[in-house]
């Protein structure tokens, strides 16, 4: 799914912290009975604390049954980076030039891509970085890239994205230690990542087809057990703009009620919300969104007896009971924009219970 040029509605996300200044106009007061809302159209309002439905929260360890009971194989997630940094006219107009995909070597480093969008993978201190560009003004721009918390870990840094407290806890950014050219259908050139930590090994391909103006991401991970355990496998990447953007969307908002089992800033948003799945941020014309891919969450889910148990919503008339059997490993996106790990926004997406 690419929503690129196409209409996505009006969603919001939470902040935290009021900003001196949006769009020239000056912050309204806010206290701390309300939640601050900045919509997408960039109009700001403030709400009551309501009754909504949960959405995911931080914790738990799902048990996976995967085909072999000794080592578990799981086809965890896709999704998609779409990137822009020109107005969308000039993007239809630019059709063309993304017609032909390229792969090549960079000294050190492998880039993949066409005359509008190119990723460039490079081994550094030991890690794989990305790195996700697109055109601008005859020259190319940095978007994204993939995020690596720094070692040792910031103390108000948010724990979502600290892996060490737990070791069912994989952060892909963390583990990815090689890059090398890989065909990914036999005809399509791709990248693909690779790495090992505490007897997990995971892997990610990195493609694009001709046409796309977008990459399309998947990982893979053998995790051991009898049944593996699995808090999160989660993939990370900064959206390159050290504040909040003037556009945002995310499917759901985030915010502190009391029959939450946590604050705001432990919540991110999980996959029983993913009306209009995508979290997408845009500042002038810089552009980027991360979409998970529906159809392959849904061929490669992941079974999960104890996964989605601890929510702390009552049953009511609407309720629909589901075998023990049927339960699936959650998936969840998140945007953070007080990180506490950096001023830029995280993008994040994958396995998490």
């Amino acid at each position: 799914m690419c929503v690129e040029g196409k209409s996505v509605g009006n969603c919001a996300v939470v902040l935290k912290e009021p900003r001196p200044e949006f769009n020239g106009r000056p912050e309204p007061k806010t206290d701390s009975t309300t939640n601050q809302i900045v919509a997408a159209d960039g109009s700001r309002r403030t709400l009551p604390e309501s009754k909504k439905s949960a959405p995911t929260a931080i914790g738990g360890y799902g048990l996976l049954n995967p085909s072999s009971p000794a080592l578990g194989y799981f086809t965890t997630r896709a999704f998609v980076i779409s990137l822009a940094v020109c107005a969308l006219a000039g993007i239809i107009s630019a059709q063309a030039a993304a017609d032909s995909v390229w792969l090549r070597h960079d000294g050190e480093a492998l880039e993949l891509g066409n005359d509008l969008v190119r990723v460039r993978c490079e081994v550094r201190d030991g890690r794989a970085q990305q790195q996700f560009f697109a055109r601008q003004s005859g020259g190319w721009a940095l978007v994204a890239q993939s995020l690596r918390p720094a070692r040792p870990f910031p103390a108000e840094g948010n724990r979502l994205f600290q892996s060490g407290v737990d070791a069912r806890r994989w952060l892909v950014s963390e583990v990815l230690a090689s890059a090398e050219v890989a065909n990914g259908d036999g005809a399509t050139p791709c990248i693909r990542l690779h790495g090992a930590a505490r007897d997990v090994e995971i892997e990610q391909t990195i493609s694009s087809k001709p046409g796309d103006r977008h990459f399309h991401l998947e990982v893979s991970a053998r995790i051991p057990g009898t049944p593996p355990k699995l808090d999160y496998l989660l993939s990370t990447f900064t959206f390159e703009l050290s504040r909040v953007p003037e556009f945002v969307h995310t499917p759901t908002l985030k915010y502190t009620e009391q029959r939450w089992p946590g604050p705001a800033r432990d919540q991110v948003l999980g996959d029983r919300c993913f009306h209009a799945p995508a979290v997408i941020l845009q500042e002038a014309g810089l552009f980027a969104a991360l979409v998970p891919d529906l159809a392959a969450l849904n061929a490669d889910r992941v079974v999960s007896p104890d996964a989605r148990r601890q929510m702390n919503v009552p049953r009511n008339q609407f309720s629909v009971p589901v075998e023990a059997d049927k339960y699936t490993m959650p998936t969840a996106l998140d945007l953070n924009v007080l990180s506490g790990i950096t001023p830029k926004p995280i993008l994040s997406f994958g396995l998490m219970d």
